[in-house]
């Protein structure tokens, strides 16, 4: 099972549209029912909790300087 599946299915969706159809931020908040801000914001905690749970499940290993 991959880590985006771990996601709500909206989550899903918001980096789906995010990421893969390169929607903008103003129409995600619009198809989705959020405001921009809220779009940034979501996207930026989804991407630290998929970094999380990667590193959790050594999928990602981070060098330290």
């Amino acid at each position: 099972r991959s880590l985006i599946q771990t996601l709500k299915p909206r989550d899903q969706k918001l980096l789906e549209m995010f990421y893969l159809e390169k929607k903008r931020q103003n129409e995600i908040a619009l198809l989705l029912g959020m405001d921009d801000g809220a779009v940034r914001a979501h996207v930026s905690r989804l991407k630290e909790r998929l970094r999380k749970l990667a590193v959790k499940n050594n999928l990602l290993i981070l060098l330290e300087q």
